[in-house]
């Protein structure tokens, strides 16, 4: 076991050593050299019964280090201590801080696109067709909604532009109609006041006739009295 504790610190530049403490606080095993095992470790971070682990801070002439102590099968083999540089920790640490910033940063940036891809997926095709709407309740029907996505906005927006050429046939056919009207009306007022003035014509030249005849009449009247009155001075 002290061959693979060993080992292990070989390739772990991190761990500063590894042993392990019986119940009765006899070493059993160590990563150091034979007989160079620092005695004050033993007593430099004490592990209570029943507690999971105990983390305690020292100085050393390396700097300062951090003594794992944690329970080898419940305590039954006893204490298993594992000592770290506080250098190495720190900069552990501060790689998982900095991962941590890189994913928030990642997210953040991720939720930034999200946001821009919903604006242009959902804000702006609702913003076009309140535009739409606002310009044909102006009487602008040559205006179309340019939304060209295949959700259900572009299939509102392609609803929408049927509904505006729908009324703008309609209207046009409105215009036609009212237009023949029109047209209609005028040749209908035309036909009617020629007809009047037909009529007109008609009554005057019936007027005239009645007058020419009730003149003709009384000058027939006279010329017979004067031709009588003409007779009787004759015979006389």
């Amino acid at each position: 076991i002290q061959l693979e504790f060993s080992k292990t610190l070989k390739f772990e530049d991190d761990f500063e050593y590894i042993f392990i403490i019986d119940k009765e606080g006899q070493l059993m095993v160590h990563s150091f050299n034979e007989n160079d095992f620092p005695n004050e470790l033993k007593d430099i971070n004490f592990l209570k019964k029943g507690g999971e682990y105990s983390i305690k801070r020292f100085e050393t002439e390396k700097g300062i280090l951090v003594d794992f102590a944690y329970p080898v099968f419940d305590g039954n083999l006893g204490v298993l201590h594992l000592g770290i540089n506080e250098k190495s920790i720190t900069e552990v640490l501060f790689s998982i801080i900095w991962t941590i910033i890189l994913i928030i940063i990642l997210i953040l940036i991720a939720g930034v696109i999200g946001a821009i891809i919903f604006v242009n997926k959902v804000i702006k095709p609702i913003e076009e067709l309140v535009f739409v709407t606002n310009k044909i309740s102006k009487g602008d029907l040559s205006i179309r909604a340019d939304i060209k996505t295949n959700d259900e906005i572009g299939l509102l927006a392609g609803s929408f532009n049927r509904m505006i050429e729908h009324i703008e046939i309609r209207d046009k056919e409105l215009e036609d109609a009212r237009n023949n009207l029109e047209l209609k009306v005028e040749e209908k007022t035309k036909e009617v006041q020629k007809l009047y003035e037909q009529f007109l014509q008609a009554n005057k030249m019936n007027a005239l006739g009645t007058l020419s005849g009730g003149i003709a009449h009384d000058f027939n009247n006279i010329l017979f009295a004067i031709l009588g009155n003409a007779q009787i001075l004759k015979m006389t």
